[in-house]
């Protein structure tokens, strides 16, 4: 645990590369809206122990993360929390900044606010499903590439986190498998064509844990927001990775604003929704992996070397060991602090 901004205290895991691994440097990944760090589960398996180091953490009031308090939760705030997580890596060590959705924002804030550090550490970043504009100026007509069914689907998402009923559906329902439970059917729609069910269900799961408090905080803080105005500023190459059915980020709105950001890339992967570095994991996690080779340096190992286990530093700088390649990251880590759905462990052995 790291101290965050205004008392609250912040949970990272990180991973050490493996050995003979040269240019070091470390990834950063920053994990949306109403999930925990756990969501990066194939990203850690698959790339714990490679030519990087690995950090992930979860932001204010999700998973072990502490909350700020209530209706004090803004964007910025978040910004910073993300700032003290940088902070906490030694410098000079170079980074690559991983974040989807609202953890996408947070990068480009960090970018932002904190531009200084950023230019003289960030060496890139991956932008997945991103916002870059609150689909409440969508609705609103400033943008007129907003689908119907964007302006529907904001308008049920901003119902739900004020629902006391769905709290309810979502705390009775977490760990069960019925395919028609409602909680399922609302995570469903995150996802693109062929969702798998395990995989709806991790992040269902994942929602539940999260209280209903920081749900609706941090959804509030989330509206409004608008970064068109600032992304000519932002200097560090950058990749937005779209998927062509994603309901909550419009893919017309990164195609159309992606190239106000010097230099930016655009990837998209058709047929994937929202949750596009779980639907299509492999090419994510290869997309990162590619990104921060070029970036950070190759993956290089010396004569005779072996490849060690990755290793897990939690953020007091106690050790523990990962299992990579069977689909369960850094299981037991939470033990003592939760059980089911409330730690994500749920959730994380079901993608095995």
């Amino acid at each position: 645990m790291i101290r965050g901004p205004r008392s609250s205290r912040i949970y990272t895991e990180r991973f050490v590369a493996g050995d003979g691994a040269a240019g070091g440097g470390t990834i950063v990944f920053t994990h949306g809206w109403c999930v925990t760090e756990a969501i990066w589960n194939y990203q850690k398996r698959d790339l714990a122990g490679g030519a990087h180091r690995l950090v992930t953490w979860d932001l204010p009031g999700h998973g072990h993360s502490t909350a700020v308090a209530r209706d004090h939760l803004i964007i910025d705030v978040a910004v910073d929390a993300l700032a003290r997580v940088i902070d906490s890596i030694p410098e000079p060590e170079p980074l690559v900044l991983v974040g989807h959705s609202l953890g996408g924002v947070l990068a480009i804030g960090y970018l932002l606010r904190h531009s200084e550090t950023a230019r003289r550490r960030v060496r890139g970043a991956v932008l997945a499903a991103t916002p870059l504009v609150h689909f409440a100026h969508s609705a609103a007509g400033r943008w007129p590439g907003a689908s119907i069914q964007a302006r529907i689907l904001g308008q049920a998402m901003q119902l739900a986190v004020e629902n006391g009923v769905v709290d309810r559906y979502f705390a009775r329902e977490a760990g069960g498998t019925d395919p028609t439970a409602a909680s399922l059917r609302l995570v469903r729609t995150g996802f693109g064509a062929g969702a798998d069910p395990a995989q709806v269900r991790f992040v269902r799961d994942m929602a539940a844990s999260v209280p209903p408090a920081v749900r609706a905080d941090t959804f509030r803080a989330m509206t409004g927001f608008d970064l068109r105005p600032r992304l000519q500023e932002l200097r560090t190459p950058s990749v937005l990775v779209i998927g062509t059915r994603d309901r909550l980020v419009s893919a017309g709105e990164v195609r159309a604003f992606g190239p106000l950001i010097p230099g930016a890339r655009i990837e998209e992967f058709p047929g994937a929704g929202h949750a596009l570095f779980l639907e299509r994991h492999e090419r994510f996690t290869a997309l990162v992996r590619e990104f921060a080779e070029r970036r950070l340096g190759p993956s290089e190992r010396r004569n005779g070397s072996r490849r060690r286990p990755p290793r897990v530093e939690e953020g007091a700088g106690r050790h523990r060991h990962a299992e990579a390649g069977n689909g369960r990251v850094s299981a037991g880590e939470r033990a003592g602090r939760g059980s089911g759905a409330r730690d994500g462990r749920r959730a994380e052995g079901s993608l095995e």
